[in-house]
């Protein structure tokens, strides 16, 4: 048996506890660890008892394992701090990242509540820290700032610079871009923007399978459509006034038409957005603040998870809508990339494999 060396100072939960994490019984090794990690255990095997226990957690039905993974990245976050390494921490902490991505991404949602929001703290400071010990040892910069939202936008700016992300999971750069959609309900724009300008700078050196760096690649290309359309709303009034002395003023024209489209008058907006068009076909703004505008349209019916028959038909209608227009958008200027991104958003909304793959080729092309 391997564990046969071991010294009896060992004690002999310890010993049961690393001797069946090294047969693989994970579920098995749980008891005796949370014994043995409950009394003074020299740093050497705590380390190493911190990693069989957090493996153990993940190993796990949902139910046990849900109010245990918070304990599962506190053991990893020690255990690296200890100088535990190998490819089955790795795993465990990419695992962990994926379980609280989830959580995260639902508290800051529009929809999630500043109760949800501060509960997710702790996670996106675990997220970051399991990839960047040292970020763990920084959190006083940012704890203290008044408000939730900002210190989850601190800590995921913090994240998203650290020099240890890169190469990492995923799911930690998409943790950090958690607060975006707050920030932006709150009227938080530059905030916004500098976390998702960050993030976009990490993505390409992050770790991932293709299908979930085709979803990262469209979530962000949908956060900055929210982001160009997050500008201040005009006096429509105002602009009604001088479109109608001066009819042949395009980009008056679709200042005047973006924000009937946002103010909800969706026909003239769209009328006056064609206007625009037909006076300077070449020119893409008005078929592409069209088309962003029905993509963002769909993407707000049900919070973004649309689950009636009637909530995907309008999801569909309005997607139907959208591609037309931002097809113009590409005609007039095949390699803007602000157009690329909203076409890849629809694509992925009706399932058009072929089309994600060609417009992501091209959104990689010079």
């Amino acid at each position: 048996m391997l564990w046969l060396w071991m010294s009896v100072a060992l004690g002999s939960d310890l010993k049961a506890g690393l001797g069946a994490c090294a047969d693989d019984d994970l579920r098995g090794a749980l008891a005796p660890l949370d014994a043995a990690l409950s009394d003074t255990i020299k740093p050497k095997w705590r380390a190493e008892a911190l990693v069989c226990r957090a493996r153990g957690i993940l190993s796990l039905d949902e139910a046990k394992r849900g109010p245990r993974v918070a304990q599962a990245a506190d053991d990893l976050i020690a255990a690296m701090e200890a100088g535990a390494k190998g490819d089955e921490v790795d795993a465990a902490r990419k695992s962990v990242a994926g379980l609280q991505l989830a959580a995260v991404m639902q508290a800051f949602s529009p929809s999630g509540s500043q109760d949800q929001q501060r509960a997710a703290l702790p996670l996106i400071e675990q997220s970051i820290a399991l990839h960047d010990t040292a970020f763990a040892r920084a959190l006083a910069t940012s704890a203290a700032l008044p408000d939730d939202l900002g210190r989850a936008a601190a800590h995921g700016l913090a994240g998203l610079t650290s020099a240890d992300l890169d190469g990492t999971d995923i799911s930690v750069v998409m943790i950090c871009l958690s607060p975006f959609e707050a920030l932006l309900a709150a009227e938080r724009t530059d905030e916004a923007a500098k976390l998702l300008a960050r993030a976009e700078a990490v993505l390409p050196g992050a770790d991932a399978d293709p299908e979930l760096r085709a979803t990262a690649e469209v979530n962000m290309a949908k956060m900055k459509l929210m982001v160009q359309l997050a500008e201040p709303k005009l006096d429509v009034k105002a602009l009604e006034a001088q479109a109608a002395t001066a009819p042949a003023d395009y980009e008056l024209l679709v200042e005047l038409g973006t924000r009937l489209l946002q103010h909800g008058a969706e026909t003239p907006g769209a009328a006056v957005m064609e206007r625009a068009e037909a006076l300077d076909p070449s020119r893409v703004t008005a078929p592409y603040n069209l088309g962003a505008h029905y993509l963002l349209q769909a993407a707000q019916i049900g919070g973004g998870v649309p689950s009636s028959s009637e909530q995907q038909q309008q999801v569909r209608a309005l997607l139907d809508k959208a591609l037309p227009a931002l097809r113009r958008a590409q005609a007039s200027a095949p390699s803007d990339r602000a157009t690329l991104e909203a076409i890849l958003v629809v694509c992925e909304q009706v399932g058009d494999t072929a089309c994600v793959a060609q417009t992501i080729q091209s959104l990689g092309s010079p």
